[in-house]
C-alpha cells in the first residue's frame, strides 16, 4: 500500500468516527433539554445537553473539511461536467429517495393529527411546492410549520452539494487561485478560520445563532453556519490543492497537544454559548465576536486532533474500519429515521435514559450498517453503479 493510500485511510477512519459522534448525538436528542421538537421527548437530564453541544461544536466542521479534502482530486480525475453529474447522482438521487420514504415515517412518529399516515403524506406531498423562505427562531415561529416536509439530517448532504458546485465552478473560472507555497500555509489557514469565526460573528450580529431557515424540500440551514462551514470545506480544498495529502498528512503537533486544546476551548465556548441563549435577535458585538472565535478555535483543534490521532491509531487497514468507512455515508443517510423509530420503540420501557440511548446507538448504527451493505450487494450482484456511494476518490 502506498504512502498516499494510507494518508487517506486515516481520512477515511476520521470520517468515519465524525459519522458515527452524530449518530449519538441523535441518539442523545430525545433525551435533552435543547430540541423540543424532537419526535420523540423522554426523560431529559444535563448530560446529554452537554453530549450534544460538544458534538455539534466539531463534527460537522470535520467533515466538511475532509470532504473538501477529497474534492480537488475528484474534480481533477472528472471534469467539471462529470464531477458535478457525479455529485447529483450520489447526493441529490439519495436526498430525494429519503425525502419520499423514511423521512415521513421518521415525522409521523410524532404526528398528532387525525388523519392517518394517508393523509399525512399527502401533505407532506402537498408542501414540497411551498417554496418560500421561513425563519425560525422559536417554537412560536415553528408554529404551523411542525408537519411541512423537511431534510431532517439531510440538509448537510444538500449543504454539501452546494459547496461542491461552487468549488466546481470557481474552478472553471480560475483554476489556479487557491494554489500557494508551502511557506503560505500558516497565512491561508488563518484566513479560512478568520473567514468562519468573523463570518459566524457578523451573522450572529443579526440573528440568533440558533435560528434556522427552510426554503422548499431540501433546504434547511442555521444562516449563521454557512460562512463557518464553508471556511472549513475551504480549508480542506486549499490544503488538497496545495499537496499536503502528499506532502505532511497531518497537522504539526502531537494529537495529545491538540486534544488538550480542544478540551480547553470547548469548556470556554460552552459558557459563551450558554450566554447567548435567550439572548432575543442578534447578539452583542463582543459576545458574537466570542461565539464566532471560540466555535472556531474549538472546531479546528478536534480537526487536528483527529485527524493526527486517526493518522497515529487508525491508519491501517482493518475489516472493521474498512466496512464501516465503505458504509459511513451510508449509515450518515439512513440513521436518523431509525433513530426516532427505536427512542419510540423504548419511550414506555422501565430503562433509565443512559441505556436507551447507547441501545438506540448502538441499533442504529448496526441497523444502518446492515442496509449500507445490503445495498451494496443488490449493486454489484445487478453490475451498476452505487448510487448512494459518496464518491470521494
Amino acid at each position: 500500500m502506498s504512502d498516499n493510500r494510507q494518508r487517506r485511510t486515516y481520512l477515511d477512519n476520521t470520517r468515519t468516527l465524525m459519522v458515527l459522534l452524530v449518530v449519538l448525538l441523535h441518539a442523545a436528542c430525545a433525551y435533552s433539554n435543547l430540541i423540543p421538537w424532537w419526535q420523540v421527548r423522554d426523560t431529559p437530564g444535563l448530560a446529554y445537553d452537554l453530549l450534544i453541544i460538544v458534538i455539534d461544536g466539531f463534527a460537522l466542521p470535520v467533515l466538511f473539511l475532509v470532504a473538501g479534502l477529497f474534492a480537488p482530486s475528484s474534480l481533477n480525475r472528472h471534469g467539471m461536467r462529470r464531477f458535478l453529474l457525479g455529485k447529483f447522482r450520489r447526493l441529490g438521487i439519495p436526498s430525494v429517495a429519503l425525502l419520499l420514504t423514511l423521512l415521513p415515517l421518521a415525522m409521523y412518529v410524532g404526528y398528532p393529527g387525525p388523519k392517518g399516515f394517508g393523509g399525512f403524506y399527502l401533505d407532506w406531498l402537498a408542501s414540497c411546492l411551498d417554496w418560500k423562505l421561513y425563519y425560525i427562531d422559536s417554537m412560536q415561529s415553528y408554529a404551523g410549520h411542525e408537519w411541512d416536509v423537511t431534510p431532517m439530517h439531510v440538509w448537510f448532504i444538500t449543504m454539501l452539494l452546494v459547496f461542491f458546485v461552487c468549488y466546481a465552478l470557481f474552478r472553471e473560472i480560475r483554476p489556479r487561485s487557491l494554489r500557494r507555497g508551502p511557506s503560505r500555509y500558516g497565512i491561508a489557514v488563518l484566513l479560512c478560520l478568520a473567514f468562519s469565526g468573523l463570518g459566524y460573528a457578523a451573522l450572529s450580529l443579526l440573528m440568533t445563532p440558533l435560528a434556522w431557515a427552510k426554503i422548499g424540500p431540501f433546504f434547511l440551514f442555521q444562516p449563521v453556519r454557512i460562512p463557518y462551514y464553508a471556511g472549513f470545506f475551504i480549508l480542506g480544498v486549499f490544503l488538497a490543492e496545495n499537496g499536503w495529502l502528499e506532502s505532511r498528512g497531518v497537522f504539526a503537533g502531537p494529537w495529545w497537544l491538540w486534544m488538550i486544546g480542544f478540551a480547553v476551548s470547548s469548556v470556554f465556548s460552552i459558557a459563551v454559548g450558554g450566554k447567548c441563549i435567550g439572548v432575543p435577535g442578534g447578539l452583542p458585538p463582543l459576545l458574537a465576536l466570542a461565539a464566532g472565535l471560540s466555535r472556531t478555535v474549538t472546531a479546528f483543534t478536534a480537526i487536528a486532533g483527529f485527524i493526527n490521532l486517526s493518522h497515529r491509531f487508525l491508519n491501517r487497514p482493518g475489516a472493521v474500519q474498512a466496512g464501516l468507512a465503505a458504509s459511513s455515508y451510508h449509515i450518515y443517510l439512513v440513521h436518523l429515521p431509525f433513530c426516532i423509530f427505536l427512542q419510540a420503540a423504548f419511550f414506555p420501557l422501565a430503562l433509565g435514559s443512559g441505556i436507551k440511548m447507547a441501545a438506540v446507538f448502538l441499533l442504529a448504527t448496526l441497523l444502518s450498517w446492515l442496509l449500507s451493505l445490503a445495498l451494496q450487494r443488490r449493486v454489484i450482484q445487478a453490475g451498476g453503479k452505487d448510487v448512494f456511494c459518496p464518491g470521494d476518490r
